[in-house]
């Protein structure tokens, strides 16, 4: 994806249509999109990607532009879509790093669930 959007989000729906194409057509060039899209989710904010870390714990940015606070992070609707779409595009191209990320992303979503919990219970996901 180009300037001026960057978004995990984006990334991810693109990496899993992308898969999907090259699952249905077995068309190399979507395969290499898809995987290019996909790197976006793993590549650290300092390098240009979407990727911030919480005490050790990786997560994938939505926004990644100048905003208060800079980054603007910490969307959880987007972020929990962004990793489920990494997931579906790692399984549509059968790729065991794509999956690990996602599996690690998950798994940070899952431990930071609470931060988000309103005082009723109910999840706050913006």
């Amino acid at each position: 994806m180009s300037p001026p959007w960057y978004s995990a989000y984006a990334n991810a729906n693109a990496a899993t249509l992308l898969s999907v194409l090259y699952h249905l057509t077995k068309d190399e060039r979507y395969k290499r999109l898809a995987q290019e899209a996909a790197a976006y989710l793993s590549l650290p904010l300092d390098a240009g990607g979407s990727e911030y870390d919480i005490s050790g714990f990786k997560y994938p940015a939505e926004y990644v532009y100048p905003s208060p606070s800079l980054p603007n992070i910490r969307v959880l609707d987007r972020e929990l879509i962004s990793v489920l779409a990494l997931y579906n595009a790692a399984r549509f191209l059968g790729d065991g790093e794509m999956l690990r990320i996602a599996y690690q992303q998950m798994a940070s979503l899952a431990m930071a669930l609470e931060y988000y919990r309103q005082r009723n219970g109910n999840l706050y996901f913006a």
